[in-house]
């Protein structure tokens, strides 16, 4: 039985691996997480909080982003995407190899699936 090696990347090389893919790809301590596929009951989900959201800012200087605004964390330098997040007032975006990357939201809002849940719960959410 052999152990399997999991490949640990650099920021740079995350950086490079977002520009040059389709994916959406998540930076954790060195390991890459692909953001792609959801099933549909998620993806109803995510536009029911999105429309809930603007609904519930109405005029207030807030925007709600869905899954494809990348976050920083301002504790340490993982690199996500929650399924949404919002903002209030002016966005601060930093942009991180080529990719502008939100560093200030609000509000971050994950939909657990049972096959990400115990990650999702752990060491995401920290």
């Amino acid at each position: 039985m052999s152990a399997q090696i999991t490949p640990r990347y650099s920021l740079e090389d995350y950086f490079e691996l977002e520009l040059a893919s389709d994916e959406r790809w998540e930076w954790f301590d060195g390991e890459v997480f692909c953001m792609s596929g959801v099933s549909s009951a998620h993806i109803q989900l995510e536009g029911n909080f999105h429309f809930s959201l603007r609904l519930a800012l109405g005029e207030r200087d807030c925007r709600v982003f869905l899954a494809n605004m990348r976050i920083k964390t301002p504790a340490a330098t993982p690199y996500r995407y929650g399924d949404l997040s919002a903002v209030c007032g002016r966005p601060i975006y930093d942009e991180i190899g080529g990719v502008d990357t939100l560093v200030n939201p609000v509000l971050i809002i994950e939909i657990l699936s049972r096959s990400t849940e115990a990650y999702d719960r752990g060491d995401k959410f920290t």
